[in-house]
């Protein structure tokens, strides 16, 4: 049985971001001496900042706010966040030189959530572009795409779950890598 939830606060944001989400999250995990950071939505796309009293700065996004706090501080990407398991990977290598550098051990990610691949920020940048003047802003990571392929195809999406599983992976990549091919096609 787990323990019970000790203190819980929810931090968000009704307009477009640069709220301070980020350091919000940070102080809340210093003075209750919080353990654990849930990313409930949005993706890899976030840009939560934090800049501790020794100086040290990261826009966090995908990796919890509060990372700087302590070790024992860990993430949680539920099932609604869309996951970028390579945008990770560069986020966890750039807290190692920040003095983090077990950031990957402290993530845990719901085998639910949606996953980025490379397929789908590149047909995001493409279909952007291909809007010329009329573009919508987007950042280009792919969040958007993938939610969007997710709907579009349910029984393709890929989640964190068929990370585990290189044959199931490597299909369904081959059948996103066709329907993103075809789809930029269209907006070239």
């Amino acid at each position: 049985m787990a323990p019970p939830l000790k203190r819980a606060f929810a931090v968000v944001d009704l307009g477009f971001g640069d709220a301070g989400k980020g350091a919000l999250t940070d102080a809340l995990a210093r003075r209750h001496d919080l353990e654990l950071v849930v990313r409930f939505n949005g993706g890899a796309q976030a840009g939560h900042n934090v800049v501790t009293a020794d100086g040290r700065h990261h826009t966090f996004a995908q990796v919890g706010a509060a990372t700087f706090v302590s070790p024992a501080v860990r993430t949680l990407l539920s099932r609604f966040v869309v996951f970028h398991p390579t945008a990770l990977l560069v986020e966890a290598q750039v807290l190692s030189t920040k003095s983090v550098p077990d950031a990957l051990d402290r993530v845990l990610v719901d085998e639910r959530a949606l996953v980025t691949t490379p397929y789908q920020q590149a047909a995001c940048r493409i279909r952007e572009r291909a809007r010329g003047a009329a573009r919508h802003g987007s950042c280009g990571v792919g969040v958007g795409e993938t939610v969007a392929d997710a709907l579009a195809d349910p029984g393709d999406a890929i989640v964190a779950g068929h990370l585990r599983d290189p044959g199931a992976l490597r299909r369904r990549l081959a059948v996103l890598r066709a329907r993103e091919a075809r789809g930029a096609a269209g907006a070239g």
